[in-house]
């Protein structure tokens, strides 16, 4: 012990002693503290964790609800054409929407021609009046450029009518005799309707629903209605009836008038269920369900070959010159299974 304190104190005074040996004025401290979190940012990262929790919990939902988001969740419904939004035509979605357009363009002829008087209701599911007469003022352009008269009916009485900008001229369903029962009246009063529609373009014309009835019902269940969509399927080669939402009540008494009906749904807005239901309460009434429109279906389009009518109709093309064509008849027929030599006839009449 002696020894070692003296080597202690000799140690503290010699020159080589550790402050001159090491020069320490240099060593500096850093503080290793985390430095507190921005109370806003901090406010901005809960509401980030709450949107995806709440968004989470929403898809959760959502699929336990059967809400449509893909063209899968139809499952068993016939499911004509995907229909990307409006929009895409600025993107590079626009040819999956004009080709989805195509699509419930062949469709329709399709069920235009299967050999009888045949007039075609839409009705909205989970979609807004103005989206589905978007598609079928759409879709009536179309078919009325390659050739085809078309006549479009307003049936969303008192709504926002196809364009109603376009429809300052001409007759309206207000002007149907909705009262009377002699059929010869209400005949010839529906023939002086169709005579004065307004033809909005070539082939295309279009009877507005008039916004000053009260009671839709008064219209649609009329024995003017129902003659005014026979005579018309008569006249046109199409006629496409806009009709109103199907959760309005008005949506089965128009089902009663049309000869087919399609339903357009939107994606993450229509629920299956409702379809599914929909198609069941409609199947006992006059008109029969050929399919669904899926619209909002963002970079898809096209035609799904569900529909027992729909199957055997491929999509519009376009020719060599860039004009689209329709399928013929003859292909159609063929397509369907039928012969044109089982029709009878000669080539005029067939």
């Amino acid at each position: 012990l002696l020894d070692i304190d003296a080597e202690y104190i000799e140690l503290l005074n010699t020159d080589t002693s550790l402050a001159a040996r090491y020069d320490l004025s240099d060593v500096t401290t850093e503080d290793m503290t985390p430095a507190p979190i921005p109370s806003w940012l901090a406010g901005v990262a809960g509401l980030l964790l709450g949107a995806l929790v709440g968004l989470g919990g929403s898809l959760f939902g959502s699929r336990l609800k059967g809400t449509v988001w893909v063209p899968g969740d139809m499952e068993a419904t016939p499911l004509l054409a995907e229909v990307p939004p409006r929009g895409a035509l600025l993107r590079r979605g626009g040819a999956a929407r004009v080709k989805g357009i195509q699509a419930v363009r062949s469709a329709v002829l399709g069920i235009a021609h299967l050999g009888e008087p045949t007039t075609i209701g839409f009705t909205g599911l989970g979609t807004s009046d103005d989206a589905v007469s978007d598609l079928v003022l759409e879709v009536g352009n179309g078919l009325a450029g390659v050739g085809r008269s078309v006549l479009l009916v307003d049936g969303q009485i008192g709504a926002n009518a196809v364009h109603r900008e376009l429809m300052t001229r001409g007759s309206t369903l207000g002007d149907l005799d909705t009262h009377s029962t002699d059929d010869t009246s209400v005949a010839l009063g529906v023939v002086s309707v169709i005579d004065k529609c307004a033809e909005i373009s070539p082939n295309l014309w279009i009877l507005p629903g008039d916004p000053a009835t009260t009671d839709p019902v008064d219209v649609l269940a009329s024995k003017a209605f129902r003659e005014l969509t026979e005579q018309a399927a008569r006249r046109f080669d199409v006629v496409m009836v806009v009709g109103p939402s199907a959760l309005s009540p008005f949506a089965y008494v128009m089902a009663g008038t049309v000869s087919a009906y399609i339903i357009v749904a939107t994606v993450g807005k229509t629920r299956r269920p409702q379809v599914e239901l929909l198609a069941s309460q409609f199947s006992g009434s006059r008109s029969r369900l050929v399919g669904v429109v899926l619209l909002g279906a963002k970079g898809r389009g096209g035609y799904q070959p569900a529909s027992t009518i729909g199957a055997g109709l491929g999509p519009t093309t376009a020719d060599e010159g860039g004009d689209i064509t329709e399928p013929g008849d003859v292909g159609l027929l063929q397509r369907l299974g039928g012969s044109l030599a089982a029709m009878g006839g000669d080539d005029d009449d067939r």
